[in-house]
């Protein structure tokens, strides 16, 4: 009996994880925010797939982000000053539509979530 209650709380343990983490979004990075507005897109990369993984943004500059959970209202991510996410700049909940302008390896740019349903 005990067994199967430890075999219970892991698999609703993998279930949660799996459901903040499996989710339809992008997470765009910009040149620029203006009045609040995401301009000049330089790269997106879609969610689906990622899980927890560390993910490479740009491969000259070195850095990285890694998702922490993902819905369809926002997604939570740590960026880091390194490609291997050993060296987190900050983290942040970024709601779906709203641009965050951030500095990222010395560069000014902006980061938008856009999330939605399955």
């Amino acid at each position: 009996m005990r067994l199967s209650i430890v075999s219970a709380v892991i698999m609703v343990n993998i279930s949660v994880l799996y459901a903040a983490t499996q989710c339809i979004c992008e997470l765009g990075f910009y040149v620029r925010a203006i009045n609040g507005k995401c301009t000049g897109e330089v790269k997106h990369i879609d969610t689906p797939g990622l899980g927890l993984d560390c993910v490479e943004i740009f491969h000259d500059l070195g850095d990285s982000f890694q998702l922490q959970t993902c819905t369809q209202e926002g997604i939570n991510v740590t960026i880091f000053a390194d490609d291997g996410c050993g060296k987190p700049l900050f983290s942040q909940y970024l709601p779906t539509g709203h641009c965050h302008p951030v500095e990222i390896s010395n560069h000014t740019l902006a980061v938008m979530a856009k999330c939605g349903e399955e």
